[in-house]
Parts: C-alpha cells; structure tokens; sequence
C-alpha cells in the first residue's frame, strides 16, 4: 500500500499547485511567485467550478476538475504568448531582483532557484521522517469527533461527483430513498481539503483513509513549503542567510502544522493555514517600494484571488492573514509622510496621525466583523479557558503548547529574531505580529469573557487554533534568529582568518545543528529516556494513528466490519455510531445507517423513522409501528460492535452519555425476536432482520 500511497501524495501535489500556478502564471507573475501562492488560488478554481457544476447538475470526476481547474491558467498563457508574439518583451521583477547565490557547472544558480529547492527538500525529508513514520501503515487514522466527517465526506464526493462546499451529503444515497436518518438540506461547509483528498482517492483507487494521509503529505511537503519560500524571499530579499535559514524553521512549531493533524483533528485549517505565507508574501510585495502600477495591481489581484479561497477551505485563514498583515498596513500608513515630501516635526507628527489612524481604521473594521450576524455562530463560540492567566502567559513565553512540549531553543530563536526586526524599520511590523500573536494565545488559553470573544472569536476562541496562528507569525522572526546565530558563527570564522569558503561552511554547519536541535527526536541512553520538544510532537501523531491502541474501533471490530461488509453486501445495516461503527461507512464500505454523530439526535434534525429505531427497534416482533419503520428505510441487517458495553471506556467519541437514545439497538441480544444472528465474535454481533408477517 506504501507505493499507493506516494502515488497518492504526488497527485494530490500535482491537483493542489497545478491550476493556481498557471493562473498565476499567466497572469504574468514569475515562476517563484506562481508555485508559492498557487494552492490557494487552486482552491478557489476548484470550489467556483464544483459549485457552479453542483447547481447546474453536472457531475465530476477528478480528472474532469483538474482539468477544468488548469483551463483558465493554459487559455491565459496561450493568450498572453500570442499577444507577446513580434514584440519587445519588458521583464517585470515585482521586487525580486535575480541574487546569484552559487555556480553550478559553470552555470549561475539564483536564490530564488536554490531556495525552492532547499524548502520542497526539507518538507519532503520532514513529512516524511515525521508525519509517514507516524502512521501506523498508509491507511491508519485518528479515531476523533471532527474525523467522522472528514472521513465520511471524502466517501460522499468521491462517489457522487459533487465536489462543492454545498454537496457531499453522507447520506446522499440514503435521501434518494428516502430513507436518511436525519433531514439534510443544503449548508454551507469548507470542504476544499476533502475535495483534494477525494480526488487524489478516485484517481488512484484508494481508501479514503489513505487519500486523507496522502492529501496532508502532499500540503506538508510541497504546498506548505513552497508558501514559505515564496514569504522568505519577498521578506528578505538579498539575503541568502535568512532565506535558506527558513527552511530549517518552517515546520518546527510544533502547534502548526503538527497538532492541528492530532487535534480535531483540523484538516480544513491545516490545509487553509498551508495557504496563508503565499498570499502574505503577495500582499507584502504589493506594498513594497519601487513597483509600477500595473505590476502592484497584478500582486494585489492574485491576493485577493488567494484570500478568497479561504471561503472553500477554512474562512478564519483569512482573518488568520489580516491578523498578520495589519502591522504591516499600519507601518506603510507611516511612511506616507515620507512619500508625500514631508520632513522634520511635520513629518514626524504625520507618521503618527496615519499610524493611529490606520490603526483605528483596522480595529473598527474588526469589532464590526464580530458583531456582524452572519459571523454570530462562529464567534460566539467558546473553548472554556484550560490556563490560568499568569501559566497562559509563561506558556507563550517559552512556546509550551499541548501536544509540542516546550519548545525553549524556538522560543530563544524568536526572540533573537524580535530583536533583529526591530532593529530593521522595513521589518518590525514582524516583531509586532508575533507578539500581538502571543497576546491572543494567552487571552484564548488564560482568560474567558467578552475580550477573548472580540480577539479570538474567528478562531472559535480555541486555543489551539490562535497557537497555529502563533506558529505562522513565528516562522519569519524564526528564521531571521537562525540567520543571527549563522552570521555569529561567520564572524568567529573571519576572526579565525578563515576563507570565504570556510566562512560559508561555518554558517551551514549552524544551522544544521540548529536544525538538528529544533527537530531531535526523543533519546533513550540506556534505561535513561530524554524527550524533546520534537519528540513530543512525533510522539502524539504516533498514538493517535496507532491501530493497535484500544479505540473507539479497535483492530478486531476492523475486522470484523471487512467480514460484515462481505456478508450484507449492498443491504442497510442499521448500527449504533458510538461504538465505533461511526467510522465503518468510510473505512469499509459498510452500507451503514447511522454514519454521523450529534445530528442523528437532534430533536430538530432526526427523521421520525430514525428515532423509532434508535428507541424501539428491539420491539420488532410486537410492535407495527417498528415494522413500519424498519420496512420505510430499508433495513436488512443490525451491528453491535460492543454487546453489552453501553459505554466504551477506550471510546474518543463519547462526548456525553447517549443511553436512552439508542436503547433500542443496544437492547438486542440473540434471544430477541425478530433477529438472526449471522456473525458472532465476542462482544461483536451482526444480526438479519427476519420478515414480520
């Protein structure tokens, strides 16, 4: 299965930067700056083209959406070569002025060049060496709440050919009949990743299980990445040192991408988060110095299109980039005293007016976000305060976040990184995003109330989610600490009268032994066991992808199901989620009823037939009303994979108790009338319902 599954991750790759670069691309951006921000300008395509097919009734296949998705950008560049064609072409460099970093054969090899290799490189030996040696095979996966969905939407798109953020109902087939569980009807939900997912699934025949590891590989080591590199570049252009040093700081923050992988687990905001340094870096050319109208107009374009995809992926990533950018809006604001002429105590005095200024323009648009009612939902979500405020606060200090450990190397790295942006006029609005980042994690871990509902509200308040935001304001005054540390050790190698060469090595070995330190896995010397930051994090992906663990479905009731499956066939299974069933429909193909959670209760949502069987299903044989119900939707055959065990103490499902609403199906046994039993291991049964006359 290892073999379908790098086919898999490649894909994926390939589905999520192909269309946005040559989009991108011909809109006439240059290749780095293409491939960087591709992906979420990929996402756009394909959630416009699905959505637009959806309505109009057209199914999709994978192929057919990849290739409507790449149209655009091929129509553009064929265009764009015909119009250049007989004429003088004037090179646009949006900032990015060739820097020779190396010869190579002869041959001049640019930082831009050098660097993508250098990141794509580093994602691939870190997703590799992290998250694939974390699985438990190709196909394991976290048994959590958030999964069910993910798991089960990649099943619903991938056989119905509807990938829109409006589609992809898990009981498609069931409503066709008539008989879904719960009264479905159109609803908005973020579903890029599962389409990613899904395709790279039906084009290379693979479970959903493994096309969800494969589609987080692929954003892990290719588009994540390729994003960084796109921001390194644009922030620090001319300098080799900070540039190649953001490889070794992209993926060390242990709560993005790592934990939203465990927590949730995440997958939508892992993957919108993925998007978030490419469209940073474009807004943060557009704002730079130097640039002709048309070329800012063309960065701020290709923004806008990449901060829109955030609809079709997770919408708090696009707060996530306003979060980031608007010390960035406020420090430009101050230079347009500058640019207007002013100078002395005018222009002094100016520089504040429009700093404040800007900044109460931002904080205005802001509170009118959260208070707006469509936004009412989410931002009156609350994750509770797990953190006192003074241990929330020591907790940013150090970057201790749970699931990552302590992560005080990073945390001195940042630091460093602080000092050196505010040493930099042109970068400091970085210094003020991470510190303004820390701020919020420290409000969302520490505190309750109207604050962190105003500050966190887009994130649900979750800590977890403000610590990814954390991570991605890390990653630039990261890697401008790995460069002071690189350029230290250049200067003790000039002082040891070293040559250029020896210098260069110096710096190399640097920030390889940072590397080293930033992403060592835990240590066993002898008896001895020494964990590390990173080893926590590798440790956690470990545990959760464990399929040998007791879960919520556990190894033998896996087994069982795949036996189930050969038994029933096509025939409804009516099952009871809670015992990990919930998972079957996705993983086995099990034609199951009950494929959710939470809704197939709701007084509101679940279907009068429903709540029969969940409640009385063990009153087959005497009671019509039963029948009646069982006739309606179909039922062939009924699973219990936990007889006689109401509550699975192994379970990280069971979030409440849930007896009385499913009393009906836990009741059955292999004396009740009106069912056979078929299968029988242990406390594992699947039962034929037998006809009532």
């Amino acid at each position: 299965m290892w073999p379908t599954f790098f086919l898999a991750a490649l894909t994926a790759a390939a589905y999520a930067v192909a269309p946005g670069c040559l989009a991108l691309a011909a809109m006439g951006l240059p290749p780095l700056v293409a491939l960087g921000a591709g992906a979420g300008c990929t996402f756009l395509l394909y959630g416009v083209i699905s959505l637009a097919c959806s309505m109009a009734g057209v199914p999709l296949s994978a192929v057919g959406l990849f290739a409507l998705g790449c149209a655009p950008g091929i129509v553009g560049l064929a265009a764009r070569g015909l119009a250049r064609k007989g004429r003088h072409r004037r090179k646009r460099t949006f900032g990015f002025e060739p820097t020779p970093l190396l010869s190579l054969r002869g041959r001049t090899v640019g930082l831009a060049g050098a660097s993508l290799a250098v990141y794509v490189a580093a994602g691939i030996v870190l997703a590799t060496g992290v998250f694939v040696l974390s699985l438990d095979g190709p196909g394991s996966f976290v048994q959590k709440w958030d999964n069910v969905t993910h798991l089960n939407l990649i099943a619903a798109f991938a056989g119905s050919g509807d990938f829109s953020l409006l589609g992809g109902s898990v009981y498609e087939d069931l409503a066709a009949q008539g008989a879904a569980p719960v009264q479905e009807s159109l609803s908005y939900y973020p579903s890029g990743w599962h389409a990613l997912a899904a395709m790279a699934a039906e084009t290379v025949g693979a479970p959903t299980t493994l096309a969800a590891n494969a589609a987080n590989y692929a954003l892990l080591a290719f588009v994540l990445p390729l994003g960084c590199c796109l921001l390194a570049n644009a922030l620090f252009p001319k300098r080799p040192v900070v540039v190649l040093a953001g490889a070794a700081a992209m993926l060390a923050f242990g709560p993005f991408p790592w934990t939203l992988l465990t927590w949730g687990p995440l997958y939508s905001n892992f993957a919108a988060f993925c998007t978030v340094p490419g469209a940073v870096a474009l807004f943060a050319l557009g704002l730079q110095d130097g640039l002709r109208k048309n070329a800012r107009a063309l960065l701020f374009s290709a923004f806008a299109l990449t901060a829109a995809s955030c609809v079709f992926t997770q919408p708090n990533a696009l707060f996530t980039e306003a979060f980031l950018l608007a010390p960035l809006c406020v420090g430009r604001a101050c230079d347009i005293p500058a640019a207007l002429g002013w100078h002395g105590r005018q222009a002094r005095i100016g520089a504040a007016g429009f700093g404040v200024g800007a900044a109460f323009v931002i904080c205005g648009i802001w509170i009118a976000l959260v208070f707006a009612p469509p936004l009412a939902s989410v931002v009156s979500y609350e994750w509770p305060a797990t953190l006192s405020l003074s241990e929330a606060a020591a907790a940013a200090a150090t970057l201790s976040f749970p699931g990552s450990g302590t992560e005080l190397l990073l945390a001195a790295l940042c630091l460093v990184g602080v000092v050196c942006a505010l040493r930099e006029r042109r970068l400091r609005w970085l210094a003020v995003s991470y510190a303004l980042a820390l701020v919020f994690y420290v409000v969302s871990a520490g505190t309750d109330g109207a604050l962190k509902t105003v500050l966190c509200g887009f994130w649900y308040s979750d800590a977890y989610r403000i610590a990814g935001l954390v991570a991605l304001a890390g990653f630039p005054v990261a890697s401008l600490g790995l460069a002071a540390c690189a350029r230290f050790a250049m200067r003790a190698a000039e002082r040891l009268h070293a040559s250029p060469r020896g210098r260069t090595a110096a710096a190399a070995a640097t920030l390889a032994a940072a590397a080293a330190l930033l992403y060592c896995p835990n240590a066993s010397l002898g008896p001895l066991s020494v964990p590390t930051p990173f080893g926590e994090v590798a440790g956690t992906l470990s545990w959760w992808n464990d399929a040998s663990r007791p879960d919520s479905l556990d190894a033998d009731e896996r087994a069982f199901l795949h036996q189930v499956q050969s038994v029933a066939g096509d025939g409804l299974v009516v099952n009871q989620p809670y015992d990990g069933s919930v998972f079957g429909a996705s993983t086995t193909g099990v034609n199951l009823y009950f494929r959710s959670l939470g809704d197939v209760t709701s007084p509101d949502g679940a279907s009068a037939d429903s709540l029969v069987i969940r409640e009385r299903l063990d009153e087959l044989a005497e009671s019509p009303d039963v029948q009646r119900a069982v006739d309606s939707i179909g039922a062939a055959y009924v699973l219990q994979l936990d007889q006689g065990k109401p509550q699975n103490p192994d379970s990280n499902i069971e979030l409440y108790e849930h007896d009385e609403d499913w009393k009906g199906i836990d009741a059955i046994t292999d004396d009740t009338p009106g069912f056979e039993a078929v299968l029988a291991e242990g406390d594992r049964r699947l039962y034929r319902i037998l006809p009532q006359e």
